[in-house]
């Protein structure tokens, strides 16, 4: 896949058989010498665009991949970008 389009994500297999891949995060634009690290990743839920199943995942089964997909327009999963914080979120009544 050529550098100039192409692009990094997170990602994460649906588990539904066959399904695809679902896409979490956008990372950046591809780079051969970056080399992509999730230091940590509390389990999340995300449901399927394709299959429109929720499954729950776990740091294990999250990958980086490049594909051309433009990250103009996507829309990253939001309970995998708070699994990735460094803390839980405080909830506003034990604060």
């Amino acid at each position: 896949m050529s550098e100039d389009r192409c692009f990094t994500y997170w990602t994460v297999e649906c588990k539904t058989p066959d399904c695809g891949t679902l896409l979490l995060d956008y990372i950046g634009p591809c780079d051969i010498r970056r080399v992509v690290y999730l230091r940590q990743c509390r389990d999340f839920d995300v449901v399927c665009a394709g299959c429109m199943k929720n499954y729950t995942y776990s740091r294990n089964d999250v990958h980086s991949e490049d594909t051309p997909n433009d990250p103009t327009g996507f829309i990253p999963a939001l309970s995998f970008q708070v699994a990735i914080r460094s803390e839980p979120p405080q909830d506003a009544e034990s604060v």
